[in-house]
């Protein structure tokens, strides 16, 4: 995972300096240089804020690196975005407060731990969660109803977004406690796989689920075949051990489109697909 590429567009960090204020944001580029996706696992959520110490000076210099890059890379017009961006950054730098007196920068190893705990999204989580799959669906599938496949939407949109398939011990988990329980990596996931379309929803993201392996009849709009929605809270999911459950995440690489269905807001075909 560490070398895997799995955004379709581009982007760039952009960070401003002011009287040691660091104010990030994401600046969504796309169809820029493939070059800048090696920062694909950075998480792709707008946002604005003071730096912190979780927020250490060496990423202040990486991220003025992508800077020095996409000044030499880009088109002109995306340089002059870049530079009315950087503008507006230092200007809110400068309307707020100094706390450059409570900045202490920190390593990496040092940092507090991700949010999400044994499901913050990261490599150790995602190996063990699809180990956990693997085994799972060996023992159980096809006799057992123990996979289902996942698809995540932007509630104000109709797409549904296929991002992988949960697998659970079905005689201790049920299906609305395996995906409550790995929430945050479904939609960690999804944001990540589709910046553009599910990016900015981080937070009410709604994570759907249809039986195991039926991707090809959703495709083909079988009406027998809703999408079940599922709640990110679960009453006894904090409860459930990892072994008892498994996720195995959708990949797609700069060359993949991927694959979402179009439904209304119930989970069922739109009339005019039929």
């Amino acid at each position: 995972l560490d070398n895997l590429v799995i955004l379709p567009i581009s982007f760039y960090y952009v960070v401003t300096m002011h009287s040691s204020v660091a104010v990030v944001s994401y600046l969504f580029l796309p169809h820029m240089y493939a070059s800048t996706t090696a920062a694909a696992f950075a998480c792709p959520r707008t946002c604005t804020g003071t730096a912190t110490n979780s927020f250490a000076a060496a990423d202040v210099k990486w991220h003025q690196r992508c800077i020095s890059l996409s000044n030499t890379r880009l088109p002109s017009s995306a340089r002059t975005t870049l530079h009315r961006f950087s503008l507006s950054l230092t200007a809110a730098a400068s309307a707020g407060n100094n706390d450059a007196d409570n900045y202490i920068p920190m390593s990496p190893e040092k940092r507090p731990p991700r949010q999400g705990g044994d499901m913050s999204y990261v490599k150790d989580n995602i190996v063990r969660q699809m180990d956990t799959y693997m085994a799972i669906r060996k023992a159980g599938w096809p006799d057992d109803d123990c996979v289902s496949d996942v698809y995540v939407r932007n509630p104000e949109l109709n797409s549904f977004w296929y991002v992988g398939k949960v697998a659970r011990c079905t005689g201790t988990v049920s299906l609305q406690q395996a995906v409550a329980r790995q929430y945050n990596l479904i939609e960690e996931h999804a944001t990540r796989l589709r910046p553009i379309e599910l990016g900015r929803a981080f937070g009410s993201c709604e994570v759907w689920v249809a039986p195991g392996d039926t991707e090809k009849e959703l495709s083909q709009n079988n009406p027998n075949i809703p999408l079940r929605k599922m709640e990110r809270h679960v009453k006894g999911s904090e409860d459930v051990s990892s072994l008892e459950i498994g996720l195995n995440l959708e990949v797609v690489t700069n060359r993949g489109a991927g694959f979402f269905v179009e439904r209304n807001n119930d989970g069922m075909v739109p009339p005019h697909l039929l």
